[in-house]
């Protein structure tokens, strides 16, 4: 089992997002976009929602209720759901192209990572769904259950992508077995990344995307650390160039 810290899975983030920060946030506002036109959302919701905070000092607390209906209203939102699904298309192939350039097997955005079976895309789909229908029903149990869920399945949708020849049953495997004892970790990891998102809204609205980039890469170099990655010899690990020191726990 491998341990990580919090500031060294964010210092790898933001490295790899200095260098390929700004074109992912613009694929980033492309997903956004696709999924948008099949939304009913009025625009002012989300201006009301940064107006509501950018002055005086805003409860978290609060800020994370609003946010979270705010998802909500998209999600339920006429037409919806067939944006939700290309959604999940278009960012299982990010997702792909992230893991790709965290593991140092591409040094520049391309679209060969994306090019994975059918099947890798169908079963990240369906596990995202039943992922959100976990959380939220945990959550709605006493908001504490839901975030341990959360936080022990953190890892599965990259076992998904990373090993397309394994099942479903065997990547949730992996990934509970991956995030035992680290739920603590994860979960302020998961907190500190929903701020770092909402400062991206709250500083200047399209900043969120870059944001975005910065939290997906961080929960990419916990998967990466978590799954033994950052400890296979050079010739399995590929040319990382930059990687986080990792601790073996015996």
């Amino acid at each position: 089992m491998y341990n990580f810290t919090v500031s060294e899975v964010l210092d790898q983030a933001w490295a790899l997002t200095k260098k390929h920060g700004l074109l992912l946030a613009l694929i980033l506002l492309v997903i956004s976009l696709v999924e948008g036109a099949f939304t009913s959302v009025n625009p002012a919701d989300y201006t009301e929602f940064v107006s509501k905070y950018q002055s005086g000092n805003p409860d978290p607390q609060a800020i994370m209720q609003d946010y979270s209906a705010l998802l909500s209203q998209s999600a339920f939102s006429g037409g919806s759901l067939l944006g939700m699904l290309l959604s999940l298309v278009l960012t299982c192939a990010l997702t792909a192209i992230m893991l790709s350039l965290a593991k140092g097997k591409t040094s520049e955005i391309s679209i060969e990572p994306c090019k994975m079976p059918v099947m890798t895309y169908v079963k990240y789909i369906a596990w995202q769904l039943l992922y959100g229908i976990i959380v939220c029903l945990g959550i709605c149990l006493c908001i504490i259950p839901g975030l341990w869920l959360g936080a022990r399945l953190s890892t599965v949708s990259y076992y998904l992508i990373d090993n397309p020849e394994i099942g479903f049953g065997e990547a949730i495997s992996r990934g509970w077995n991956s995030t035992s004892g680290h739920v603590m970790g994860l979960i302020g990891l998961g907190i500190l990344c929903f701020f770092i998102v909402i400062a991206g809204l709250l500083l200047c609205c399209v900043g969120i995307y870059f944001t975005e980039v910065i939290a997906h890469f961080a929960i990419i170099i916990v998967y990466l650390v978590l799954s033994g990655f950052y400890n296979r010899p050079a010739d399995e690990s590929s040319d990382v160039v930059e990687t986080i020191e990792v601790e073996e726990i015996k």
